[in-house]
């Protein structure tokens, strides 16, 4: 009796610790994979960061000083992007689609989908439909109002 219980017991210990992590695909970029929390990089090489207003743009060359995102699951291939300081990242489409990290809830128009696209880059689409963009015509204001994704709309996720 006492075989049989150790050897249940050496079995769950086993189960434990290799865990149940969904382990990446092969060929899949391990940046965007393995990692919840990440900094983001537009197409004009600058980070995105978060101004004193709570707007979100991609002006920071520094990645340091680049804003670190957690990606919450929210089901059905959505995500919530919170901020380092508990806030949520918003297509506030009342104020021209700009994005905001000011919320303190996920709602609709705080969900986005991550789409992987080739070379380990990523695109970002809002609730409504549209493509998230680094709009370099504005210092990089990060807006949620194209229809495709083009080279403006794609993003590289650094792992932090």
């Amino acid at each position: 009796m006492k075989t049989k219980i150790a050897a249940v017991l050496i079995s769950l210990l086993f189960l434990i610790s290799c865990g149940t992590e969904e382990q990446p695909k092969e060929g899949a970029p391990a940046e965007n994979t393995n990692s919840n929390k990440m900094i983001l990089k537009a197409s004009n090489n600058m980070y995105v960061a978060i101004s004193a207003d709570s707007t979100l743009s991609a002006n920071q060359s520094d990645a340091t000083k680049a804003e670190v995102f957690e990606k919450v699951d929210q089901g059905n291939g959505k995500f919530a992007l919170k901020t380092s300081a508990g806030k949520f990242v918003s297509d506030v489409r009342s104020a021209e689609n700009k994005l905001y990290a000011n919320r303190t809830a996920v709602g609709e128009w705080e969900q986005f989908e991550i789409i992987n696209v080739e070379g380990g880059k990523i695109n970002l689409k809002s609730s409504a439909g549209k493509m998230v963009c680094g709009d370099q015509g504005t210092g990089g204001i990060m807006v949620a109002n194209r229809d495709q994704a083009s080279d403006w709309e794609t993003f590289t996720a650094e792992p932090k």
